[in-house]
């Protein structure tokens, strides 16, 4: 007869069928955990490609357009400052957009590129754009402002729009136009014209007036507003120069004419300088001048024409635009004295300007020419200046 082992005092024995069955629950909660877990990363990856978090940026399906929001329709723009230009586009090729100012004819004043701002613009996207255009064209003419985007595969106009407006300039403009910003040279004094081949000159340079009298430098200090000019005392160097006849007399009467002058303005390109009556005095042209050099021993034929051109450069990749020129004959021997006068109404101030010589046979044949580029006016560049010139092989 068998006992049972716990009549017998035995001790406890595992259960190991129910052992093994919790076991198993265990292994296969943990199992249906993971497949869960597995089912819910396939679920949510599925959502977030539909939503195209993972995809790669696809080209948009917008409508191509380009629309101009600034300037309006018939708007006068004041030339005086750059004019910004603004508007929004979409689908077009890189977010490009090329902006024109046109004249009545069509012809080009001025054009810059600029692309839409939104981070998708680049694949179709649509947000605003602007740019800023400095026009250059005379004040009263009509024309068009230009927004245009262009095939990349033939260059042809994918959509486009336009305003007509009308260009001018701000009634202050001749305000603007500093004195202090231009190198004057006396071509009236008192009425009358200067002594041949004399020169008298002005320049406003750190709070004071200098020059040249056409004998001695002089300087004095000055006050001005917009209208008004007041110079003070006149100091000058002690030279006494005799040719040419009556220089120094002349110089006298410039000095002279400084001391009652008590306005001035800037009409028909000059400088006009006036007494408390009104009475003119003074007129100045602005200029650039110096003398054109080559090297030692080197002559000129008999029938050369010097052209001498101040030129707008401001654009590296364009022609650059004539401002002023000097022909020059009658001249065999190096250095040759130049002088080019120019309407400062002309000259911007974030604009580049470079004198250049161009010397020619009677033939038209090019004899020389000035390997160096010579700037002037602007961003700090003198106005006397002296050209060096090489004979063209």
């Amino acid at each position: 007869m068998i006992e049972n082992p716990e009549d017998q005092g035995f001790p406890d024995q595992p259960d190991n069928k129910g052992s093994k069955s919790h076991e198993k629950n265990r292994w296969m909660i943990a199992a249906f955990v993971v497949v869960a877990l597995i089912l819910v990363g396939i679920i949510a990856y599925a959502m977030l490609s539909t939503a195209g978090f993972f995809a790669e940026p696809q080209p948009t399906n917008q409508a191509v357009f380009i629309t101009i929001t600034e300037p309006t329709q018939g708007a006068r723009l004041d030339i005086t400052w750059q004019v910004r230009v603004a508007g929004q586009g979409g689908g077009l090729f890189e977010g490009n957009v090329i902006v024109q100012a046109l004249d009545a004819a069509g012809n080009i004043l001025a054009q810059e590129p600029t692309t839409i701002d939104a981070p998708d613009a680049g694949i179709g996207g649509s947000g605003p754009w602007a740019v800023d255009l400095s026009i250059d064209t005379e004040p009263g003419i009509l024309g068009q402002i230009v927004a245009i985007s262009t095939s990349p595969v033939d260059g042809s106009i994918v959509t486009m729009d336009s305003v007509d407006v009308g260009y001018g300039e701000s009634p202050i403009k001749d305000e603007l136009l500093k004195i202090e910003d231009h190198f004057w040279r006396v071509v009236s004094l008192n009425g009358r014209p200067l002594i041949e081949d004399t020169h008298i000159t002005l320049e406003f340079e750190n709070f004071q007036a200098v020059g040249t009298g056409g004998c001695n430098n002089y300087f004095t200090s000055y006050e001005r507003s917009s209208t008004d000019i007041n110079f003070g005392f006149v100091a000058s160097t002690a030279m006494e120069c005799e040719l040419p006849e009556g220089i120094l007399s002349q110089e006298s009467s410039y000095f002279n004419a400084l001391e009652p002058v008590v306005t001035y303005n800037i009409e028909e390109k000059q400088l006009n300088m006036f007494d408390s009556s009104g009475k003119l005095l003074l007129v100045y042209d602005a200029v650039v001048m110096g003398s054109i050099v080559a090297p030692d021993g080197i002559e000129l034929p008999e029938g050369a024409i010097v052209y001498v051109r101040l030129n707008d450069v401001s654009l590296a990749d364009a022609e650059a635009q004539l401002i002023a020129e000097q022909v020059i004959t009658g001249v065999t021997q190096f250095p040759i004295p130049y002088l080019v006068n120019y309407n400062p109404k002309q000259i911007v101030e974030n604009h580049t300007y470079a004198i250049s010589v161009r010397i020619e046979d009677e033939s038209e044949n090019l004899l020389f020419i000035n390997p160096t580029a010579y700037h002037v006016i602007t961003g700090g560049n003198p106005s006397v200046v002296d050209v060096f010139v090489e004979a063209v092989q």
